[in-house]
């Protein structure tokens, strides 16, 4: 005969809503199927929390991938990009967001369907809300359908719960990653420009520098940086600011960066803040529509100034000194 346990107490979380465990106070019950429970064990969240991860690897691509397909598709006018690369960019945002979506709705669909088949407590509960509602001899049906889904997603809430968190904290990685590799994407595919980042130098050459934790590229290279940094175009990369750019400041001194590109699609910018930054040589490059409105600010520039000048007059240098 199973066995369940019924908490009377919630889960905790902390300010960002990440789990960190629960108060077990609970009662037994013997010989029949718990219809309401409030959360979930540690080994059940330990559970959810693995196949969460294997089923979003399954059916939910890398930005890289949607990149290739929105391309390959031609769902974006790539060559179009270099004329407004700002535009571009929210549009690639866009289209990522769009495919990613698309794959979501499917792993939502697929681990539900694995949740109730796989775990005998939601598997059971089913089953007995089934036999309660006597729904194939129903007389009402449509409506005894309505009533059952929605007495038994009550019922499992706590793994609903714990899915929707695991979602939004995956959504806001994604945000940043997909960022970063538009802007690769832009850098190497379209633009072809030489460009070095963590994925194609030799392994710890960031981090011997000291500069693995605000740096994410450089253009053209690493053996330029070696050469004279200075001449050289270094790049981090943030969707969002808040205070966040004052780690780069702190970097920047702590391994000499003479200055640094901060690439992002924050529009919250205020122009003390960039007055700031002015300050510790760092030179935003978002929207051409930001640096309109913030155009007295010598260290603002838009994205499609970004790509089509200050990239080039980098390069030029370095192809003199060759």
């Amino acid at each position: 005969m199973a066995t369940y346990i019924i908490f009377t107490k919630l889960i905790f979380f902390d300010k960002v809503l990440f789990v960190h465990g629960i108060l077990i106070m609970g009662k037994l019950y013997r010989g029949s199927v718990v219809s309401e429970f409030v959360a979930l064990t540690e080994k059940e969240l330990d559970w959810l929390a693995k196949e969460i991860k294997k089923y979003r690897n399954k059916f939910i691509k890398m930005p890289e991938q949607y990149l290739k397909q929105l391309k390959d598709k031609k769902i974006v006018d790539i060559k179009g990009i270099k004329k407004d690369v700002s535009n571009g960019i929210e549009l690639l945002r866009e289209g990522c967001w769009q495919l990613y979506l698309e794959d979501e709705a499917v792993f939502n669909k697929n681990f539900i369907a694995h949740l109730v088949q796989a775990r005998e407590l939601p598997n059971s509960l089913l089953k007995e809300y089934i036999k309660k509602s006597d729904i194939k001899g129903s007389k009402n049906f449509d409506d005894d359908l309505c009533s059952l889904i929605g007495n038994y997603t009550g019922s499992i809430m706590p793994y609903l719960y714990a899915l929707d968190l695991s979602t939004t904290n995956s959504r806001r990685s994604r945000s940043g990653k997909t960022f970063e590799a538009i802007i690769k994407f832009l850098i190497k595919d379209v633009y072809g420009y030489p460009f070095d980042d963590q994925s194609t130098v030799a392994e710890g050459f960031f981090q011997e520098q000291g500069i693995g934790k605000i740096v994410d590229g450089i253009i053209p290279g690493k053996d330029s940086y070696l050469n004279n940094r200075a001449k050289t175009l270094i790049i981090t990369m943030k969707t969002s600011l808040r205070e966040r750019w004052q780690e780069v400041a702190e970097e920047m001194r702590r391994t000499n960066i003479p200055q640094i590109y901060l690439l992002t699609v924050d529009k919250s910018l205020t122009a003390s803040k960039l007055k700031t930054m002015a300050h510790q040589n760092i030179c935003v490059v978002n929207y051409d529509s930001v640096k309109e409105q913030y155009k007295s600010h010598s260290n603002v520039i838009s994205f499609t100034e970004f790509f089509n000048h200050e990239i080039p007059h980098c390069l030029e240098y370095w192809e003199a000194q060759a």
